[in-house]
């Protein structure tokens, strides 16, 4: 039973009051008046077991908010200790499992009397600050009169202190205790919880102590502050007096979690850096603090960053209590799983996932009576893993997913998934290892099931700090949350508009709606871009706004030092001229501006442009980076199936049968797998072939003369022979529905070309073949995957490379030649560890030391940046970008200016975009075109030459104003003159007066002055006068020199910043034209 004294002194003393387990019975029926009154609570906070959980989260929100302002609250929970304290949701992990498992731990911090983790240097004035008591007055006195300098009811971490007493470096918790306000065995918890987190130290004092001889307790405390050692730390911080304000602000957060929105180039790294160096200066253990980034290549530059500042860093598994946790989210979920679960580090690859899938699929289908066999072009397979990834890294329920597997060209047969993905994950768990994406899944799935480790996980890191955070898929939320839900820290930096991971099944809400998983937060927006040139900043900010209303508001200004750079677009629709334009820019900038080709990188949206662009590169004699994750040119697919064609095509008779079966069924001619593959031990593929078509007009024309009424005779069957032998039948392998209308198209076409292609350019034969054998992916083709729709791309570089051979067997000799040198210079896939392709990326950088241009997707070249950058083959195949065209836009138009918002924020001074007018990408209009001209398209091109006009018209004003500058001695004419009159004026009397040296005696006498006298003062007073007209001459020229040079300065000036407004129309005349001819036509 409860004493109402123990509870009044609980709720009066700030921390408030729970009682789990509670009667509910018992308010319904008014008793909760009785409760009330005694502790002057007007309305308790009650959560009943049969409210939704919505209901609950926000009632656990609004009694934090009371308990973060030391507000009296009293809650009624009809959960019992045990319910909260064992709280475990077993099974597959899903979102609402989740928030059960955030609301019982939020909930059970709260009874434990913890809060969120308030900075202890964080006074409650804020608040409204909370009177004294009269011990805690009396004691406050005492501390005044000694000269100790303290800060009343201070939040330390999670609780709050009555005093933090800071001594010469020292500092100190002092503790006023009323008897009745306190529980010894609670303070005793506490002050070890405080120790353990901010190594400080607790003292305290009973208050009749405090009573009777407050003097004692001073001289304890200055006793305790002597034997103490000033074991806080002293960190610097990075670029210090660099900070902007927006940056400090985030750093210097007080408490809570908080959302860092850090636009590109804004120095979020910087921010992150200085955030643990100022929790490690206010006594926060090096080992509490965990910080968690993207991929590996972030991890290491947090960590070298935090290095060069004395701070020692390790990964959590490594982890001691002197160094700092740096990790990915797949690195940490590995420490989970091997700390808590045994699991081992070895990552179960693709290949093993497939062959265990593929043995269950093959008992499913046995036991539903259904025979799996392997067809043309067809992967079971895909399906089911990308479930699978939808489950494991979306976190969405296997129960509510079917998958339909093809058992035949034309019959497939539709399964639940749930069973499957059971199956599988239970044989994939006797390895012992897991899969990259259930790395993070059962680390998830393991702390929601065991409520003691994950008790022990949330106590062992006090303070989260997360890069990339809008870039987290719901798996790695999850996992987040679940390690803060005791009210911990997260210090969350991260960037909507840099969202561009949604295939990894990311959702924009995780950092839009982060104050819904993190209610007390604070939000700071980072303003300045430290990167991009004025110019790229101003055509990237037009471009990303065109996103509004679906992103955060922010507003990013350059730095004032930064260059004005240039923003260049070219518009054409032939990829090759689109290069041309690019090295062109490439040579010219190395020549002119001694730019190496280190500082250029060609960015692409889709890794197949890129063998456009090496080939290209290659031609022109311009050292580049390999291509990575892609297959090598004369090593794909579609060039393999086009040298089998041109092969079969010029030997018909005698080629081989590998060539054969490479374009039997290329396109799809509908011919059975078996059957092809038996076409491998053929001596002549041509023969058979058309020995089956032949038989069969045999076999058909027999039947078509046979009647009823003719005399049954015994006849042979009809035989056909060709170059193996014999056929006397149709091969069972064509199946008895085939049809011999495609083979015979296809052989008739193949009779046809050997003919009239014989002896001809490998060049022709390669556009008759691409022009009458439909078998690559057109562009044209309705695709969501770009990536399959760029054969037509390989096969125009195959042809144009081709051109330089008049020869066939010379081209068949550099294709081998070629063939061997890919698979020479092919870099080899890195083992699979515990990163993934995302946070294996590759430092670009790394690549960059013999001075090469840097080739890579947009998503490879995020975090990367470089002086120049080549944003090429800007288009939209399939119509995502909308634009001003369309009233509203889908999730697909906002995600694709997101990803070349990111490409076009990697250039630090010259950006270059390339793009087509057909199937034209709005993106080039939104970020090249002003807004107000593109809502007045037909007004915009009059416009812009007419301003066009006008601006060279004040140029040649400027410059006919500027010719009569050219010499600073032409100022100031007249003045000049009235001085060189004076001078010469003053030099004729000079003159005179020295004849008077030998002048006459009558004329001295004439004079009536002493001869001597009178000419040395005129002498001299000539000469002061000629003196003072040289150097008022001289200071008129002076003055004329630097006035013209200012006006000459400030003319040109003028000159360059007009010349400037003209070169920035010229994108937007280059679209609008472009444009209305595409109009026009």
């Amino acid at each position: 039973m409860v004493q109402y004294s123990e509870v009044r002194a609980r709720i009066n003393s700030g921390y408030g009051m729970v009682i789990t387990g509670f009667d509910l019975s018992a308010i319904k029926g008014g008793q909760n008046k009785h409760w009330s009154k005694n502790f002057f609570i007007n309305r308790p906070v009650i959560i009943s077991q049969e409210e939704t959980l919505g209901n609950r989260i926000e009632k656990i929100k609004k009694v934090q908010i009371l308990k973060d302002k030391r507000t009296p609250f009293l809650l009624y929970v009809e959960y019992s200790h045990n319910e909260i304290w064992g709280a475990e949701f077993p099974g597959h992990p899903d979102l609402e499992k989740i928030d059960e498992i955030c609301f019982f731990d939020r909930l059970k911090s709260i009874c434990e009397g913890d809060c969120y983790n308030f900075r202890y240097s964080k006074s409650l004035r804020d608040y409204g600050e909370k009177p004294l008591t009269p011990i805690e007055d009396k004691l406050r006195k005492g501390l005044d009169n000694a000269g100790l300098s303290f800060e009343p009811q201070v939040k330390v971490g999670r609780f709050v202190v009555d005093f933090l007493i800071e001594h010469e470096g020292k500092k100190l918790i002092v503790e006023a205790d009323g008897q009745q306000y306190h529980i010894p065995e609670k303070d005793k918890l506490r002050d070890e919880q405080i120790y353990n987190e901010f190594q400080l130290e607790t003292i305290r004092f009973g208050g009749s102590k405090i009573i009777q001889n407050v003097g004692k307790c001073i001289s304890e405390i200055q006793e305790k502050l002597h034997g103490l050692r000033n074991s806080l730390p002293s960190y610097g911080y990075e670029d210090l007096e660099y900070l902007d304000e927006s940056q400090k602000r985030a750093i210097e957060h007080e408490f809570g979690s908080a959302r860092v929105v850090a636009p590109a180039g804004s120095g979020k790294t910087k921010v992150l850096v200085n955030r643990v160096i100022r929790l490690l200066n206010e006594g926060v253990k090096p080992n509490g603090i965990l910080c968690l980034a993207f991929n590996r290549d972030a991890a290491e530059q947090l960590q070298s960053r935090l290095k060069q500042l004395r701070v020692r860093v390790s990964s959590p598994r490594h982890s001691n209590e002197s160094t700092v946790n740096v990790a990915t989210f797949n690195s940490l979920g590995i420490y989970i799983l091997k700390r808590f679960a045994s699991i081992e580090d070895g990552v179960l690859t693709e290949k093993q996932q497939k062959k265990i899938a593929e043995k269950i699929f093959k008992e499913t289908f046995r036991e539903k009576g259904v025979e799996l066999r392997p067809l043309r072009g067809y992967d079971p397979y895909e399906d089911f893993f990308k479930g699978m990834s939808k489950v494991k890294a979306g976190l969405s329920s296997p129960l509510e997913q079917e998958i339909e597997i093809k058992v035949k060209e034309d019959e497939s047969v539709k399964t639940p998934f749930s069973p499957i993905f059971d199956r599988v994950e239970e044989e994939s768990l006797k390895t012992n290892q897991v899969s990259f994406e259930g790395q993070i899944y059962y680390a998830v799935k393991h702390l929601l099931s065991n409520y003691r480790n994950r008790n022990i996980l949330q106590d062992t890191f006090s303070h989260l700090i997360v890069d990339e955070y809008q870039d987290l898929n719901p798996a790695q939320v999850a996992l987040l949350r679940i390690l803060v839900a005791k009210q911990k820290e997260v210090f969350a930096v991260g960037d909507d508009d840099q969202l561009i991971y949604s295939w990894r099944h990311v959702d924009p809400n995780n950092i839009l709606g982060f104050k819904s998983f993190f209610p007390s937060m604070g939000n700071y927006p980072l303003s300045i871009n430290y990167r991009c040139a004025k110019n790229i900043l101003k055509t990237t900010s037009q471009l990303i706004e065109y996103n509004n209303p679906h992103r955060l508001e922010k507003k990013i200004e350059p730095y004032h030092k930064n260059p004005d750079g240039t923003a260049n677009l070219y518009i054409g629709d032939e990829l090759f001229k689109q290069m041309e334009w690019v090295i062109e820019h490439i040579k010219e900038y190395k020549e002119k501006q001694s730019a190496s080709y280190s500082s250029f990188a060609i960015l692409t949206r889709y890794n197949a442009t890129q063998f456009i662009i090496a080939y290209a590169l290659d031609k022109a004699g311009i050292p580049r980076t390999k291509l990575r994750n892609t297959d090598s040119l004369y090593n794909m697919k579609v060039v393999e199936v086009l040298i089998s064609y041109i092969k079969v095509i010029t030997n018909l008779k005698n080629s081989e049968p590998e060539d054969w079966i490479k374009i039997i069924n290329e396109p799809n001619r509908y011919l059975k797998n078996e059957f092809v593959r038996e076409l491998k031990g053929k001596i002549s593929v041509y023969s058979y072939l058309k020995a089956i078509l032949k038989l069969e007009s045999k076999l058909l024309e027999k039947t078509s003369f046979s009647t009823d009424l003719d005399t049954p005779k015994k006849e042979a069957p009809p035989k056909v022979k060709y170059e193996d032998g014999e056929l006397t039948s149709i091969p069972k392998s064509l199946g008895e529905k085939w049809r011999s209308k495609h083979l015979r198209e296809f052989l008739s076409d193949l009779d046809y070309f050997s003919k009239e292609l014989k002896n001809k350019p490998p060049t022709e034969i390669i556009e008759a073949i691409m022009d009458s054998f439909q078998f690559s992916k057109r562009e044209e083709a309705t695709n969501s995957n770009a990536e399959d729709l760029a054969d037509d791309l390989i096969l125009d570089l195959i042809k144009e490379d081709s051109k330089q051979f008049t020869d066939l067997d010379k081209f068949y000799i550099y294709v081998n030649e070629q063939k061997e040198l890919d698979e020479e210079t092919s870099t080899e896939k890195p083992p699979e560890d515990l990163f993934s392709e995302q946070e294996k990326t590759t430092n670009l950088d790394t690549l960059e030391e013999t001075s090469k241009v840097t080739i890579s997707s947009i998503h490879r070249a995020k975090g990367k940046e470089w002086e120049n950058v080549v944003l090429f083959d800007l288009h939209d195949t399939n119509k995502t970008s909308k634009g001003q065209s369309e009233k509203k836009i889908d999730s697909s138009d906002i995600e694709e200016r997101r990803v070349h918002y990111v490409g076009m924020t990697r250039a630090r001074l010259n950006l270059f975009v390339t793009g087509r007018i057909k199937n034209r990408s709005t993106f080039m209009e939104e970020a090249f075109v002003w807004p107000e001209l593109l809502k007045k398209r037909e007004k915009a091109l009059p416009y812009l030459e007419n301003r066009i006009k006008s601006l060279r018209k004040e140029i040649a004003e400027i410059k006919r104003e500027l010719e009569p500058l050219k010499n600073f001695k032409e100022v100031n004419k007249e003045e000049q003159r009235k001085l060189k009159q004076l001078i010469e004026g003053s030099n004729n009397s000079l003159q005179r007066a020295h004849k008077m040296q030998t002048g006459s005696i009558f004329g001295q006498v004439l004079s009536g002055k002493p001869s001597e006298k009178m000419k040395h003062e005129r002498i001299q007073g000539i000469q002061q006068q000629l003196d003072n007209y040289k150097t008022e001459l001289q200071f008129v020229l002076k003055q004329a020199k630097r006035d013209i040079g200012s006006e000459k300065k400030e003319k040109k000036k003028s000159i360059r910043k007009k010349k400037a407004e003209i070169k920035s129309f010229q994108p937007m005349i280059e679209i609008l034209s472009k444009i209305y001819e595409k109009a026009d036509d």
